[in-house]
């Protein structure tokens, strides 16, 4: 099959289109503007509920002080106090289960007092709440 030059070009645009599409996606992913698709459905049951806001928002702050196993980090959240005690006020007024409160509250109460030594346990724990496949964290960053 001989090809014209209008259909390499044609082919040329449409792969250049794809390219940056998908190079713009992971850009959006690591600045966490948009959410990433995942090969498993989430274990908090809905993707707008508070629960899941909460799971979602640690996720991000752990983000910024692991390394993952396969190098792939979607989107960081700076931990600041004031978000910690925020998520603290979700958490309480959350439906979550009391245990799984504490162990939340726990976790912000650490990285409030600076305390980061738990945090690639603490990321995949919330990761896996979310059905994380992709950037379980393996260390802490250096």
């Amino acid at each position: 099959m001989k090809l014209n030059k209008r259909t390499v070009v044609i082919l040329f645009c449409l792969i250049l289109f794809v390219g940056s599409f998908l190079w713009m996606r992971k850009i959006l992913i690591n600045e966490g503007v948009v959410q990433p698709l995942t090969k498993t459905k989430s274990k908090v049951v809905s993707n707008k509920s508070l629960e899941y806001e909460i799971y979602d928002t640690m996720h991000r702050m752990a983000n910024t002080k692991i390394e993952a196993v396969d190098g792939e980090v979607w989107g960081e959240v700076e931990i600041t106090v004031e978000l910690c005690d925020r998520l603290i006020e979700k958490i309480k007024e959350s439906n979550l289960k009391a245990l799984e409160k504490n162990k939340l509250i726990e976790i912000l109460n650490r990285w409030k007092n600076g305390d980061f030594s738990n945090c690639v346990e603490e990321h995949n724990y919330v990761w896996s709440k979310l059905g994380g496949t992709v950037g379980k964290a393996k260390s802490l960053r250096k």
